[in-house]
C-alpha cells in the first residue's frame, strides 16, 4: 500500500505493526510507478481484443465520442505494434529494476549489467535491423490477416 499523504501513510504503519503480517509490504511511490507502468500496458495487451470488441458495443448502443475514438486507436495495426513494442521494452526494464532491487550486485556489476541491457535494447529496436520479439510478430500476422 502507498499513499501521498503523511497521515495515512502514517495510518498503513500502524495497521501493520498490529496485524504483524508479512502479507503486507509498503513500497515506495516510486516503485509502485515504475512497476504500475508495466502493469498496465501488460493489461492492455492482454486484452486488446477484449477491448475492441467492449469500445465496439459501446459504440453500437450508445454511440459515445470517447467509444469512437477508442474503437478507431484500438483497430490501428500501428498503435497494437507500438503497444506491444513498448511491452516488450518495458518488461525488460521491469525485470531490470526488480533484480536491481533483490540482489546484492556490487555497484560495477550493476552498471556493466545495466550496459549490456541497454545495449541488447538499443540494438534489438533502434539499429539499422529490428528483431521484433515473438509476441510482436504474432500481433503483426493478426493484423495482416485482418488487413487482407
Amino acid at each position: 500500500m502507498f499513499s501521498r499523504s503523511s497521515v495515512n501513510n502514517e495510518k498503513f504503519h500502524k495497521l501493520a505493526k498490529a496485524a504483524k503480517s508479512d502479507g503486507m509490504e509498503f513500497r515506495t511511490l516510486h516503485e509502485v510507478r515504475w512497476l504500475s507502468r508495466h502493469l498496465a500496458v501488460t493489461a492492455l495487451v492482454r486484452n486488446y481484443n477484449t477491448l475492441i470488441d467492449y469500445f465496439s458495443e459501446e459504440l453500437n448502443s450508445r454511440n459515445y465520442s470517447i467509444s469512437k475514438y477508442s474503437w478507431k486507436r484500438l483497430r490501428n495495426p500501428q498503435f497494437r505494434m507500438a503497444g506491444t513494442a513498448i511491452h516488450d521494452i518495458l518488461g525488460e526494464l521491469a525485470s531490470m529494476c526488480k533484480l536491481f532491487q533483490t540482489s546484492i550486485l556490487t555497484l560495477m556489476e550493476a552498471l556493466q549489467f545495466f550496459k549490456v541491457k541497454t545495449c541488447k535494447i538499443r540494438s534489438q529496436y533502434l539499429g539499422e535491423r529490428v528483431y521484433w520479439s515473438g509476441a510482436l510478430k504474432e500481433s503483426i500476422d493478426s493484423d495482416d490477416q485482418v488487413i487482407e
